[in-house]
């Protein structure tokens, strides 16, 4: 079976390496020059156990990120190798509570508690999740060492981890790259997909040219373009989808990595922290918010800042920081030649921001493999949830079409 795989981040570059694996031909589209360049990439990494999404009362998304969690070590390790994990995760996350969180603290301490009853209800593989969950609220005394107890109300010490994006970005484009039943077709942008004599055409630019591919199978993993190719297949869009391009800033300085805490603020417009053995990532969201809109797809799929913007959003997101997290601003110095601007788009179902607390952006359950045929969507919703969703559409493949032969690897 020829299978062309739309997209080259995280779900499409394990897509693609289960279907060759497999045995099948794939063809893997991307219109950046290598995989994992976008969003996949930057960043902060974090492998969800649902505690940000305090919001969604259900709790849906607290057990969709814990199936997504029990998911991704095994299903990247298995292309990458343990060591990956070994030397790229970060140290547990705290998450500290602003005085202005869109939720109380007793919600947001309900919310907790329900995580870990979650947690303990698990069994099987999933039980990788529940021996990394559990939580615990820090006392006063112990958080005022980093945090300003004036604007800080409370801080939750928790077991989640972050995986290193640009380490994990290197591993996976080489277990790539050892695959000869994948053909990397980079620099192509997809323009549609259309129902084909023995399948479906896809078609693409290529240097500003047209081109269309037959294929017998196509899996729809593109990430803020998904929606509206989805829709030149005849795909109903029934809801509204907001793009937001989001920038967060890395630095490799020493000084800096090693006095960056893991944090994340919650819950609303604030940002998040974190150090990995060798660099570290920090965004505040509202001066890192680049473009929001509602829309099938972005107007502008690159923007291009000035330096004089890239030099306010690191000094508005280390002044920001500083203003919360006065006893980690040794790390949080603002100086240009210290960081690195990198941005990608953020796509979910709904139309306002985070600050709403009504948004459809503070759940992500309703997220998944869509099939029509052998057409597959891939709505991954976050990054935790790649693998997770990854799998599911090659089951489905495979179920259907089987395998053509088990290489060895």
């Amino acid at each position: 079976m020829r299978i062309a795989v739309l997209g080259a981040g995280l779900t499409g570059v394990l897509t693609a390496l289960e279907l060759a694996e497999a045995g099948h031909d794939v063809s893997l589209y991307d219109r950046l020059s290598r995989p994992i360049s976008a969003a996949s990439l930057a960043c902060e990494g974090k492998i969800h156990l649902g505690y940000v999404y305090a919001l969604d009362h259900t709790r849906r998304t607290a057990v969709a990120m814990l199936r997504g969690a029990a998911a991704f070590r095994p299903r990247i390790e298995r292309w990458t190798g343990a060591a990956l994990f070994d030397r790229s995760l970060s140290e547990p996350f705290l998450y500290a509570v602003p005085n202005d969180s869109l939720l109380p603290v007793e919600g947001i301490r309900t919310h907790f508690a329900a995580v870990s009853d979650a947690l303990a209800s698990l069994d099987g593989p999933m039980r990788l999740a529940a021996d990394e969950g559990d939580w615990e609220e820090l006392p006063r005394k112990e958080f005022r060492q980093t945090f300003d107890p004036d604007q800080v109300q409370t801080v939750f010490r928790t077991a989640e981890r972050a995986i290193d994006t640009a380490e994990m970005a290197t591993a996976m484009r080489r277990a790539l790259d050892g695959s000869p039943r994948i053909a990397k077709c980079m620099g192509c942008q997809i323009t549609r997909v259309a129902q084909g004599p023995r399948g479906y055409d896809v078609h693409f630019q290529h240097d500003g040219q047209p081109f269309a591919e037959p294929f017998d199978i196509v899996v729809n993993g593109l990430w803020e373009h998904r929606i509206q190719i989805d829709a030149t297949l005849g795909l109903p869009v029934t809801r509204d989808v907001v793009h937001r391009f989001k920038c967060g800033v890395f630095s490799r300085a020493p000084d800096v990595v090693g006095a960056i805490p893991n944090v994340t603020f919650l819950i609303g417009a604030y940002g998040d922290t974190v150090a990995f053995p060798t660099n570290a990532y920090l965004s505040w969201y509202p001066v890192g918010l680049i473009s929001q809109e509602v829309a099938l797809r972005p107007r502008v799929q690159d923007p291009v800042l000035s330096e004089a913007r890239v030099n306010r959003i690191i000094a508005e997101t280390m002044r920001n920081l500083r203003r919360l997290m006065p006893g980690a601003a040794a790390g949080l110095v603002d100086d240009p030649a210290l960081w690195q601007l990198k941005g990608g788009f953020i796509t979910a179902w709904g139309r306002t921001g985070i600050e709403d607390v009504g948004s459809e952006l503070h759940e992500r359950h309703a997220v998944g493999v869509f099939t029509q045929g052998d057409y597959h969507s891939i709505d991954t919703g976050k990054l935790t949830l790649a693998p997770l969703f990854a799998a599911e559409a090659c089951q489905r493949i495979l179920a259907r079409h089987g395998a053509v032969q088990r290489a060895r690897r």
